[in-house]
Parts: C-alpha cells; sequence; structure tokens
C-alpha cells in the first residue's frame, strides 16, 4: 500500500504534493484539537487572546489565518486556502527571507532557515488552529464591552506591601507561586500539569501568570517548579510560614471556599 502511495505521489506535481501533505497535517490537527465540544468562558478567552498575540507575532501569515477562519464557513474550502497560505509563506522562506505582510502577500526583509519554519509550524499547529477556532467560539458567545476589562472569574492579582525597604523575610514571587499552586490543587482545569488543563503548554501559563501579576515570567517559572519538586504542598506551607502569612494577609481567597480553608489550616504565628 505504501509502494502504491508512494509511486502515486510521483505522478502529482510538486505543488500538489505540498498540498496533500499539509492538508494532511492540518486534517490531523484538527482531529487533535476536538474544539466542537468545549465550553466559552471570558477566562479562556483571555488565555487565548494572549496566546494568538505571541503567535501574531512569530508568524506573519497568522492573521490571514485568523480572518479565514472567523469568515470562511465551508470548511473544504478553509482548509485548502490555510494549506496554499502556510505553503505560500514557506516556499518565500526558502529563498531566505523574513516577511512582512501586505494584503496576505509576503515581502523580503531579512534572512529566515526554510527548515527551521517547517519544523516550527509543524511543532505550533495545533495550537495554532486551536486558539484560532477558540476565538472564533467564543466571539459568538462573549461580547465584552470597549471599556471593560475581561474580568478573572477565579482569584484577583496578587497585590504585595512594598513599603517596607530593605530585603524581605521572603521571596514575593514564592507568594505569588504558592497561589497559583493552591488553585491548581482544587481546580484541575487551572493546573497546568493535568490533562484537563486550559493551557495548551506548561509555557503558556507561565507567561499568562507573569503578565497578569506584572512578574518577570523566568522568575516565577523556576519558584513554581521548586515548589512543585516538593511534591507535598502541606509540607511546603509548614516549612514557609512566612510566606503563607503572606498569602493569607492578601485575603484573595475570599471568594473560593476551598483554597480559603487549605491555608487557613497552618498555623503562622511566631510568637
Amino acid at each position: 500500500m505504501e509502494i502504491n502511495k508512494f509511486r502515486e505521489n510521483l505522478k502529482l506535481s510538486r505543488e500538489q504534493r505540498e498540498i496533500n501533505h499539509w492538508s494532511e497535517i492540518y486534517d490531523n490537527s484538527i482531529n487533535r484539537i476536538e474544539t466542537t465540544d468545549e465550553i466559552a468562558s471570558e477566562h479562556q478567552f483571555e488565555v487565548t487572546c494572549y496566546i494568538i498575540s505571541k503567535f501574531k507575532k512569530k508568524y506573519p501569515f497568522y492573521n490571514f489565518i485568523l480572518e479565514l477562519i472567523s469568515s470562511e464557513s465551508n470548511q473544504e474550502l478553509l482548509r485548502l486556502k490555510i494549506v496554499e497560505e502556510i505553503i505560500s509563506y514557506l516556499e518565500t522562506t526558502s529563498q531566505n527571507c523574513q516577511f512582512t505582510i501586505d494584503k496576505s502577500k509576503y515581502q523580503s526583509i531579512s534572512k529566515k532557515k526554510y527548515s527551521a519554519e517547517i519544523k516550527s509550524i509543524r511543532k505550533d499547529i495545533d495550537s495554532l488552529l486551536h486558539s484560532a477556532f477558540l476565538k472564533k467560539k467564543y466571539e459568538k458567545s462573549i461580547i465584552p464591552t470597549k471599556t471593560q476589562k475581561i474580568k478573572d472569574d477565579l482569584v484577583p492579582p496578587v497585590k504585595l506591601d512594598n513599603k517596607k525597604p530593605g530585603r524581605k523575610p521572603y521571596s514575593e514571587i514564592a507568594v505569588i507561586a504558592l497561589k497559583y499552586h493552591i488553585i491548581a490543587k482544587f481546580n484541575k482545569v487551572e493546573d497546568p500539569h493535568s490533562d484537563t488543563s486550559r493551557f495548551p503548554r506548561l509555557q503558556d501559563f507561565y507567561q499568562f501568570v507573569a503578565l497578569k501579576e506584572n512578574i518577570n515570567p523566568g522568575s516565577f517559572t523556576n519558584t513554581f517548579k521548586e515548589i512543585n519538586r516538593e511534591k507535598d504542598l502541606v509540607k511546603y506551607c509548614k516549612s514557609k510560614p512566612q510566606v503563607v502569612e503572606a498569602l493569607k494577609n492578601l485575603n484573595c481567597f475570599t471568594n473560593n471556599e476551598e483554597c480559603l480553608h487549605f491555608i487557613s489550616q497552618f498555623d503562622t504565628n511566631t510568637t
């Protein structure tokens, strides 16, 4: 069967082989992401928009794909147009170019490697399509006002007290990291390591929190991983009473009974 398929491919033009190849990649990705049953939420919409903003910077063809998915209802035609756009981008890349977009046409501005772009698109294709389809779905179900910022449906960002000068007896990043570990303990959708996590990749979670809390993403990533290596969150909290006390003082779990009960069990009195 494979030999027959190979022979049939040889009879096709190079252009058609490329279309068939990327169409297969597209179909496999669509089968994996399965967006149709997902429930739209403001919180997920915020994450999706952040991921999309990253892809817009990384791939100059992504704006066009977003427009296609938003406007094209014929799925066969949608697949063909997206595939052709990716191929067009890669063909320009093969000339060792980088691009700007002008009515979906690419203009060379600096060198870029063809092989690296192919690997990158293949690696990101699930997240590229997933985010674009979710954006379309959410825009139909969520109508945010122009002046109102999308609300966080879990807990507000941490506001740390920076009035006291000098070195603090605890890490402020650790306070934030602990907050998100406690949230993840009781909500697997918010747990970046869970199979049901709303974050496609760990990096998306780290970047989202850093943006939301206005902190250094590298520092948060390292601290979150450090707490995760402890395995036993209760043991970590008992060993870090000053971090726990700082988190309790923030009152950020007032609307989350499970998280509030968990953090309240620790006696942080040092007298």
